[in-house]
């Protein structure tokens, strides 16, 4: 089970992440389950996908001059934004990486 999200965090959710709504897994599933998917499958993948988000900003802001020169200042800064928002939420346990597969009879 995730945190939930805090009332300082949602505003990320919503404007940085642009999540109008962020379900459970296990509600996913009865969804995927009431649209007629059979064989659903969830499988948690937060504790492997955790170091590629931190990797992924501590690349991009090391190679930040890079990225300015090629796309922009203004773009630069709306992925660090990003970026460093998915990482913080990922670390205070609020957002995770689920793998799901399901089959459609």
């Amino acid at each position: 089970m995730r945190t939930p999200f805090s009332p300082e965090d949602l505003p990320d959710v919503r404007n940085v992440l642009v999540g109008n709504t962020m379900t459970t897994i296990d509600q996913f599933m009865m969804d995927l389950d009431t649209a007629g998917f059979v064989q659903v499958r969830a499988t948690d993948l937060t504790d492997d996908t955790r170091p590629f988000v931190a990797a992924r900003l501590a690349a991009w802001q090391k190679d930040s001059v890079t990225h300015k020169n090629q796309c922009g200042t203004a773009a630069y800064s709306a992925l660090e934004t990003l970026y460093a928002t998915v990482s913080r939420l990922f670390e205070n346990g609020s957002l995770g990486c689920t793998r799901l597969v399901a089959k459609r009879e």
